[in-house]
């Protein structure tokens, strides 16, 4: 019984380990091309949210695979909701 519950748990965490995406985009005003420092990216169905640097890069780590939806936000602006599916074809930070 010993061998099956580790032979699981390690089964467990290679999925998991595989499953695991990360997310880069360049958010920046649409009129002055400034980086939003601070802008907050949520992904409700992973629990996982990020924030941007001072270059207006944000990093979303460990996003399970499949179509996830993710909810930008920065104070005075609107509000803009995208759907993505992982694992993406792209490495490049988004803009």
């Amino acid at each position: 019984m010993k061998k099956l519950t580790v032979l699981f748990t390690a089964l467990l965490y290679t999925t998991i380990a595989c499953a695991q995406n990360t997310y880069k985009v360049l958010i920046k005003d649409s009129k002055t091309n400034a980086p939003l420092i601070g802008a907050t990216a949520f992904i409700k169905a992973a629990n996982k949210g990020a924030s941007t640097d001072t270059s207006g890069l944000l990093t979303l780590s460990g996003i399970p695979n499949g179509k996830q939806v993710i909810t930008f936000s920065y104070i005075g602006y609107d509000t803009r909701t995208d759907t993505i599916t992982f694992p993406l074809t792209q490495s490049i930070p988004f803009i």
